[in-house]
């Protein structure tokens, strides 16, 4: 019989404007750093809509409508099963505030690419581009290979 395995909660959401940029986090932390997009933990008894909401207004000032779901992705740290929720949004309201988390600040997404430290903003990103110029990912639901 089986046992119950202990699972942490992620989300990370892209925010985009009709120009083609994004809202990027350079991410300044105790276990990683780099460029990636805003996002963080499910807080126990929010919905996941409630906390990537939540996690993008505390890290960016920026209040998302609408966010949708693109992808989900996992892995497992140790005996921790890690699940990522991914969302991506262009409406919302506000002024781009950085927080504890790092600087944020709006950058073209071919500037993004380049920057990404995390493999899967690059894939987010890459997805939602081919989506909007008619093209289909094949591979994983973040469009990875």
């Amino acid at each position: 019989m089986a046992g119950i395995e202990k699972v942490i909660f992620m989300n990370m959401s892209m925010v985009y404007d009709k120009e083609g940029n994004v809202v990027a986090l350079d991410k300044v932390g105790k276990n990683y750093s780099g460029t990636t997009f805003p996002g963080g933990h499910v807080e126990p008894g929010e919905t996941f809509k409630e906390s990537v909401i939540r996690e993008i207004y505390e890290e960016t000032g920026l209040m998302i409508q609408n966010p949708r779901l693109t992808g989900i992705y996992h892995w497992m740290t140790g005996d921790i099963r890690n699940v990522g929720f991914l969302y991506k949004t262009s409406e919302y309201e506000g002024k781009l505030i950085s927080s504890e988390e790092g600087k944020v600040y709006w950058i073209s997404g071919e500037q993004f690419l380049k920057e990404a430290v995390y493999q899967i903003s690059g894939r987010i990103f890459r997805r939602q581009e081919a989506r909007e110029n008619g093209k289909h990912h094949k591979g994983n639901p973040v469009g990875g290979k």
